[in-house]
């Protein structure tokens, strides 16, 4: 990937990840952090803390990620919008589907992760 494709994915990422949207598209798709972690190379506590503002996305990890969210967002999105413009969702409601924390397999210990 050439380097200026990779600052936009980055760019993408980082956006998604300080809106929530990323971890939405994650709880949507119900896959844990350990998951998503093992599929993009990196430590679980590194996608708790992306996703919690802790860190900001970097290196091949994030680029990953990056294209793991992008793929969840173009699956998951158009579902969505279709179920909002029939009705069945107001406007401002998150993705449908998402799980808590404990339904979706997230099992960090928060007092080591920061």
């Amino acid at each position: 990937m050439e380097q200026a494709a990779q600052l936009l994915r980055l760019a993408r990422v980082r956006a998604a990840v300080n809106s929530g949207e990323a971890r939405q598209l994650r709880e949507a798709a119900h896959l844990s952090i350990g998951e998503v972690a093992r599929a993009c190379g990196v430590d679980q506590s590194t996608v708790w803390r992306w996703e919690r503002g802790a860190r900001k996305p970097r290196g091949n990890g994030a680029l990953a990620y990056g294209e793991l969210i992008d793929s969840l967002r173009s699956r998951l999105r158009p579902a969505v919008e279709f179920q909002r413009s029939l009705g069945l969702l107001p406007e401002n409601s998150e993705t449908p589907g998402a799980a808590t924390p404990e339904a979706s397999g997230e099992r960090i210990n928060k007092s080591t992760a920061k």
